[in-house]
């Protein structure tokens, strides 16, 4: 799927959506009324670029996204993600528990090989998140999400110099998810960043650049 598809896939999904009050969203990083944003960030070892869509009702929230990485020359990759949340509680901070599922697939070239990998990985956690007014029309939205997750990985090798060969494996970890948002009427612009618990820095840092709605959408 290109990014252009992906993105306009996401777009009509949300422009299909009734106008009503969202308050689900921000546990996650996205404004209250939910949003079509795109992201560039830094991984590990390399970079990815990709989009993402939002749309809930008043106590709950669908997220998916699609997304591209690159690892050097020999090595390139994409993905999608899906998330579903539930606010709980009635005060200012939004607490949100979440479960959401993400595919991956990346390939690496050698000289007499390659090797591709196939993820699928399962995730469950919680969201703390804020949209606080500043002046005017423009607010801050600070937020942060602890998250389980629980890959299977497939790996393949092929080449004209080796055997065919395809193993398996299985991967799980506890990470933490925060970023901070301002949205400025229907525009919004802020970074995200992903940290494994037992790493001493991000694994990855995004930088957010989206659209807002400027009614909010979906009943529940």
């Amino acid at each position: 799927m290109t990014y252009a598809r992906g993105i306009a896939l996401i777009a009509c999904f949300l422009g299909s959506a009734v106008v009503t009050p969202l308050f689900a969203q921000t546990c996650f990083g996205t404004p209250s009324r939910g949003g079509v944003s795109a992201d560039y960030g830094r991984v590990s070892f390399g970079n990815t670029v990709g989009a993402t869509g939002t749309l809930a009702g008043s106590r709950t929230a669908y997220s998916v996204g699609v997304h591209s990485v690159t690892l050097g020359s020999k090595s390139k990759g994409y993905g999608g993600d899906g998330r579903f949340a539930v606010r709980i509680g009635a005060g200012r901070v939004s607490i949100c528990p979440a479960v959401g599922l993400g595919f991956g697939q990346s390939t690496w070239n050698a000289s007499t090989a390659d090797l591709k990998s196939t993820t699928l990985t399962g995730r469950a956690g919680i969201g703390f998140g804020l949209e606080q007014s500043v002046v005017g029309k423009l607010s801050i939205i600070p937020f942060v999400a602890v998250q389980y997750a629980f890959a299977a990985v497939k790996y393949d090798i092929t080449g004209s110099d080796v055997d065919t060969q395809t193993t398996g494996d299985t991967l799980s970890g506890a990470g933490v998810q925060f970023g901070l948002l301002a949205r400025y009427h229907i525009v919004y612009v802020g970074f995200i960043g992903d940290r494994d618990l037992t790493a001493s820095s991000p694994s990855a840092v995004r930088g957010i650049l989206g659209v807002t709605f400027p009614m909010s959408i979906k009943k529940d």
